[in-house]
C-alpha cells in the first residue's frame, strides 16, 4: 500500500471533498478514484504565485467549495520540536497555492499531524483556535479516522 493511500482513502469516502491533493507519492494511479491527485501543496501567509510566498509543502490538503478544509503532515521519526515548528508555520498560513489555484483556507480548517513511527513517544493531543486553524490533532498515523470523525463537521 502506498504511503498516504490509507490516509487518502478516509477522506475520499467521506464524499465531503472535490478534490484531495497529495504529495510524494507517485504509486497511486492519477487521478486516484477521481478526486486524488499527485500535487505540491504550497501553504502561504499571503494569496499568489511564486515559489517565495511559500512557507510549507504539505503533505496532504482536501478541498470543500473551493477552501482548504484538512491538511494533513505525516511526521516519520517525530521530534517535539518538529511537530512544534510545523505547527508554528502553518497556524500563520491563510492559503494554498497548488495545480494552478490559490485556495483560502476554510473558517473551520482542520490540520492533523500524524505521527508515523512515533518513536519518541509523542503524545496525542488536540488544540483549538491556533491562528488560521480551527484545530490541531496531533495523533498515530493509524488513529488519523478515529480522531478525523471524532472532530469533522
Amino acid at each position: 500500500m502506498a504511503r498516504y493511500q490509507e490516509t487518502i482513502d478516509i477522506l475520499i469516502d467521506d464524499v465531503r471533498y472535490e478534490r484531495v491533493y497529495f504529495d510524494h507519492e507517485t504509486e497511486l494511479e492519477i487521478p486516484y478514484r477521481n478526486i486524488g491527485f499527485h500535487k505540491r501543496n504550497a501553504l502561504q501567509e499571503k494569496p499568489g504565485k511564486g515559489r517565495a510566498l511559500h512557507k510549507k509543502w504539505a503533505d496532504i490538503c482536501a478541498i470543500k467549495s473551493g477552501k482548504v478544509k484538512v491538511i494533513i503532515e505525516e511526521e516519520r521519526k517525530a521530534t517535539e520540536t518538529k511537530v512544534g515548528s510545523d505547527i508554528n508555520i502553518i497556524k500563520n498560513c491563510h492559503y494554498n497555492w497548488v495545480d494552478g489555484n490559490i485556495y483560502p483556507f476554510d473558517d473551520e480548517c482542520l490540520l492533523f499531524i500524524l505521527l508515523n513511527k512515533n518513536i519518541h513517544g509523542i503524545p496525542e493531543r488536540i488544540y483549538d483556535n491556533m491562528g488560521s486553524l480551527n484545530k490541531v490533532i496531533i495523533c498515530e498515523k493509524g488513529k488519523f479516522k478515529d480522531y478525523y470523525f471524532q472532530v469533522i463537521k
